[in-house]
């Protein structure tokens, strides 16, 4: 017997019905577990307890609680981390209450491991991938994420908000100079800051007293306030750090280096829409840095007592290079940075507190093979008690420095200003007769490779 033919009308209707099937059945998460050599536990935003697995998770409840005397950790979902084992938060928008206790509270993390992990396997904590996960401090002092002391913890694509006052969002933390954690990292991560009417410290990232902390492919914005003690990242008494890859906006400080760094490192980082996007050391010991393949929207300012700060390959937008206003700043080297900007001049260096030395200790150990946008100036001894001392190019040309440096229209030095790669004679005009400024100007500048989104 013949079968007959629905009717078109009927068709459509069923496919209507497939498709809102289809939209209607959610996408079932599959287990992930990245251990090498460790466990993998699970967190999700419920109001129930869990055991931690995949398909019991542990819920708010296993978080820290608000009350426990002196912040203590007492969470079932941290305290049983050990080496290599990895804490997964599934997407959610957690609102945490944190511990509001003794006058230290502001450096011990909400969100933080109960040891040390080891330098082949640490301790990570991370969202679960493919996930967006917000963890929103709504009450008390803590920062949201934290080491508590402890060495080679991780925290991996993480949006973290702290609208609980002046309290941070992330704090690495030592004992002191003797003891100091390694092995920190802050990957992927996005530290949400917000205006706070203070001019003590408030901070979206705090470094103090650890080693060689790692700080990458973070997105730090809006710490705002009424001093650079406002930063996206500060850093106290920090050996060896590496800030790499982090775009640092919308802060009153981007980059605050304040106390007594030796050999810290910041490359390739997008600094832009900050009051002040790099702020030097301000007190206790001579600092030393190190600055390159960075995009930066306005000035290095060394600030005071520092010695040996390397600045190379930079591109600056606003106008200045670097200098100081303190003094007591001597042997930087700065070359191979591009300046330009929207002004009719350049401000090259300047130091406000004395006027050029070049007999040691001299300002400047080294500088050439700069390239500016427009007429470069150097300023001296502005807070000194004899006139200020203002000097063109050709000066600095006779006392040693800029023999080598160039000014050009930034038409001339850029075939346009969204890629910003060199034009030819420019590829080869460095000290070492490479090319000037960051060698991936656009890949900088492309935001997309920053943040949680970035994974």
């Amino acid at each position: 017997m013949r079968h007959r033919a629905k009717p078109i009308w009927w068709i459509a209707v069923g496919l209507v019905v497939a498709l809102a099937r289809c939209i209607d059945t959610p996408v079932e998460r599959q287990r992930i577990c990245e251990a090498t050599s460790g466990r993998c536990f699970y967190v999700a935003n419920t109001s129930a307890h869990g055991s931690g697995s995949f398909t019991n998770p542990y819920g708010l409840p296993d978080l820290p609680s608000a009350t426990t005397p002196f912040c203590a950790l007492a969470s079932p979902a941290l305290d049983s981390l050990q080496p290599g084992d990895i804490l997964y938060f599934f997407g959610g928008d957690y609102l945490l209450q944190t511990c509001a206790g003794p006058t230290t509270v502001y450096d011990i993390g909400y969100i933080r491991p109960p040891r040390s992990g080891t330098a082949g396997s640490p301790i990570t904590i991370k969202a679960y991938p493919g996930e967006t996960v917000r963890l929103v401090a709504i009450s008390g002092d803590q920062p949201v994420l934290g080491n508590d002391r402890f060495s080679y913890v991780r925290f991996e694509g993480l949006v973290v908000e702290p609208r609980n006052g002046g309290a941070g969002g992330v704090n690495f933390h030592g004992v002191d100079t003797t003891a100091r954690p390694v092995g920190l990292e802050i990957a992927y991560c996005e530290v949400v800051g917000s205006y706070v009417a203070t001019v003590d410290n408030h901070d979206g990232v705090r470094l103090e007293l650890v080693e060689a902390p790692w700080v990458h492919h973070t997105v730090i914005h809006g710490v705002r306030g009424e001093s650079p003690n406002s930063a996206g990242i500060k850093l106290y008494q920090v050996r060896h750090a590496v800030i790499e890859d982090d775009y640092i906006h919308d802060n009153t400080a981007g980059i605050f280096d304040k106390e007594s760094a030796v050999a810290n490192v910041y490359r390739r980082n997008l600094l832009t829409a900050n009051v002040q996007p790099f702020y030097g050391n301000n007190q206790a010991d001579p600092a030393s840095y190190e600055l390159y393949d960075n995009v930066i929207d306005g000035e290095i300012g060394l600030h005071y007592l520092t010695d040996g700060a390397v600045i190379h390959d930079n591109l600056l937008r606003r106008d200045t290079l670097a200098g100081d206003w303190a003094g007591a700043t001597w042997n930087s080297e700065l070359w191979n940075n591009v300046v330009i900007g929207p002004g009719g001049q350049v401000l090259a260096y300047y130091d406000s507190h004395d006027s050029l030395s070049t007999t040691p200790p001299a300002q400047l150990a080294y500088m050439d093979y700069n390239v500016y946008g427009a007429v470069p100036s150097y300023r001296f001894g502005a807070y000194s008690s004899g006139p200020e001392q203002v000097l063109s190019l050709a000066d600095m040309i006779i006392h040693g420095y800029e023999v080598h440096s160039a000014i050009a229209l930034v038409s001339d030095i850029f075939v346009d200003r969204v890629s910003y790669q060199l034009k030819p004679p420019w590829q080869t005009a460095g000290r070492y007769g490479d090319g000037v400024g960051p060698d991936n100007v656009a890949e900088i500048l492309n935001v997309g490779r920053y943040g949680p989104g970035a994974r």
